[in-house]
């Protein structure tokens, strides 16, 4: 690949890149024979990709694939031919997951969050066999999307218990469950359609993309000091009636410096006042009760001095 500068083109006061449309049709036509291939609730690798392709696609020649960002794959096959024979076949999976396979356009956004116009494969069971014209069933297919074609049991009526068609459908929208046509004779029939659980599997996934995830916000929360809480209980002492009878019971009054009572002395039976005589220095003696005798003994020589 020789790339070369090729300066922009100013309009009107502005850069403007303009491409060769010669080009961009001759690329564009590379990419008619190129499927875009999705794997509904999974995003399998290119290895895996690869080994499914050469494994499942056996009757042609293996394509190129091309990985593309967000679970997206590009098969370009040799051939339209080729590219028929896979998409007419039916259905695909790996590990139970549809395989996707819609045609490339130029208008396909690849940055998409998730394809709202997806093919599936639409099953009526039970036609009535003078509507199997081409023409009869376009017109029952177009009842429930944009009508691709049918697979190959269909085309060549290899089995006419039911028709299975690719039609295009929106899956944000509810599919109906039944289709109802009138023949020529004016007589109006109503059809139960199959396919729609596979069309609300994929709307469950895509509301399930497009859910925004729970955010986990970690949030300081400062832990309370428990308060020490002091309880004070005041004794209760019995107050007395004049009479001397205990009415009720009341708090005792709180003593602080300037509340204290005066104390006054209490007068006793038995006094310990000193004796008007000494005997001797130092010595005090107490009175007599009368009970037994005192003894009195020199301090110094410890003779008996007098007895009271």
């Amino acid at each position: 690949m020789a790339l070369s500068y090729i300066p922009p083109q100013v309009i009107d006061g502005k850069s403007v890149i303009k491409l060769d449309k010669i080009e961009v049709e001759r690329e564009t036509s590379k990419w008619k024979c190129a499927p875009i291939v999705y794997v509904l609730g999974a995003s399998p690798g290119y290895n895996t990709m690869h080994k499914y392709i050469s494994q499942t696609w056996t009757e042609i020649v293996v394509p190129e694939i091309f990985m593309i960002e967000k679970g997206y794959f590009i098969v370009r096959f040799q051939s339209v031919k080729d590219m028929q024979v896979i998409m007419f076949s039916g259905l695909y999976s790996i590990s139970n997951k549809p395989l996707i396979l819609k045609n490339w356009t130029k208008e396909f956004d690849f940055d998409q969050e998730f394809p709202t116009k997806i093919p599936i494969w639409v099953k009526f069971p039970s036609i009535l066999m003078n509507y199997w014209g081409c023409d009869s069933l376009s017109r029952i297919a177009s009842a429930i999307g944009i009508l691709l074609f049918a697979d190959e049991c269909t085309t060549k009526q290899m089995r006419v218990s039911f028709a299975r068609m690719l039609v295009e459908v929106d899956v944000t929208k509810t599919l109906p469950e039944e289709i109802t046509f009138m023949d020529p004779n004016r007589k109006t029939i109503v059809h139960w359609v199959q396919g729609n659980e596979y069309a609300q599997a994929i709307r469950r996934r895509r509301r399930r993309r497009r859910r925004a995830p729970k955010k986990v916000v970690q949030k300081w929360i400062s832990k309370e000091v428990e308060k020490l809480v002091v309880t004070t209980t005041r004794k209760t002492s019995p107050t007395t009636s004049p009479s001397g009878i205990i009415t009720s019971r009341q708090p005792s009054p709180t003593l602080t410096l300037t509340n204290f009572p005066i104390l006054q002395p209490t007068h006793v039976r038995n006094g310990f006042n000193p004796l008007v005589m000494s005997w001797g220095e130092g010595y005090t003696i107490p009175p007599n009760k009368g009970s037994q005798p005192i003894m009195v003994y020199d301090y110094n020589t410890g003779d008996k001095k007098n007895e009271l």
